[in-house]
């Protein structure tokens, strides 16, 4: 990676913004448009390097592949043909005839997962779960001028915006969806809803290669290229959130106190119907606070994370230095 501006840390990420004005400031509260240098995530991704993931043809399916135009997503059948993946597993798998034709009607380009793709990449996404303590996976995004891949919509997670190539404008707005998760209660909302929700707009941000625009969770946008193309990388980030814990609480009661996997009593006792489930919230109020329930909730918050990379070079090969964040 160009640590031009990236010399190892989170700081050097973030500059000239200091860590501790993001976090004050910005994270989980208010959008940043932080300015960079045109090769500052050269090592990341380029055009040459997002040619060579697509010719690695046997890697995509229409899951981590697909394409949308106009603000529709493209059906897989109209891109991708019938066959099996590398498991054996049946499969759509992208037609480079189709999708070529696509793109060069507009459609926009979206790759899904590409965190363990290269060396940067890695780096990128390990620096900002060594940091945030969350899950961070990287999704790679290559339009064209004046044609929106996506309308006004919200993300559950915070995302970093990392721009490649050519120029994008944000348009991000005052709307946002209080703390939102991936669950269908916010999934199903409908584009009429959001085009309400969204309010009127915040700020505009145009993005060119090198910078970095952060949005946190639930925070309505909508984004266009402004120049012929356009790739940027959206760096998504899920830290551990109230939802975990009450997950930590339900393998521990399937594994532990009989209390919990008890039926019910019958309706026709009325006491017992109220004590149980007062019971049961006893317990669960309870049990947080218990000395090994903590070192479980410490170790969901050291841990949430990929595994990537990890393998050393084989036996006659040399590795080459790799370009990494180191920390905080």
């Amino acid at each position: 990676m160009d640590l031009a501006k990236c010399s190892g840390s989170f700081a050097d990420f973030l500059a000239p913004v200091t860590v501790e004005q993001f976090r004050r400031d910005y994270l989980d509260r208010a959008p940043l448009h932080i300015p960079g240098n045109a090769d500052t995530f050269a090592d990341v991704m380029s055009w040459r390097e997002l040619n060579r993931l697509l010719d690695m043809t046997g890697i995509w399916t229409s899951r981590s592949l697909s394409l949308s135009l106009d603000c529709r997503a493209i059906p897989e059948q109209d891109y991708c043909r019938s066959g099996r993946d590398r498991d054996g597993r049946p499969a759509m798998l992208p037609d480079p005839v189709r999708v070529r034709r696509l793109v060069r009607q507009g459609a926009s380009l979206l790759l899904n997962d590409i965190d363990t793709l290269s060396p940067g990449l890695r780096a990128v996404a390990d620096l900002l779960e060594r940091t945030l303590g969350g899950k961070v996976q990287i999704n790679l995004y290559c339009s064209w001028r004046e044609r929106q891949a996506f309308p006004s919509h919200f993300d559950t997670h915070d995302v970093f915006a990392l721009h490649i190539a050519g120029a994008k404008r944000w348009t991000v707005y005052r709307g946002r969806a209080d703390q939102p998760v991936d669950h269908p209660a916010w999934k199903t909302l409908g584009q009429a809803h959001h085009d309400r929700a969204r309010g009127e707009i915040l700020t505009a941000a145009d993005l060119v290669p090198g910078d970095i625009l952060y949005l946190p969770r639930g925070q309505y946008h909508d984004a266009l290229a402004t120049d012929d193309t356009a790739i940027h990388l959206a760096v998504g980030v899920n830290e551990p959130i109230g939802l975990d814990v009450l997950s930590l609480l339900f393998e521990d009661a399937v594994a532990g106190a009989d209390l919990f996997r008890r039926r019910l009593p019958p309706v026709d006792q009325a006491g017992a119907v109220a004590d149980h489930p007062a019971a049961l919230a006893a317990r669960l109020g309870a049990r947080p606070g218990e000395p090994d329930f903590q070192t479980k909730l410490a170790t969901l918050r050291t841990t949430m994370r990929y595994r990537r990379g990890g393998f050393p070079p084989l036996p006659g090969l040399r590795a080459g230095p790799v370009k990494t964040f180191s920390g905080n």
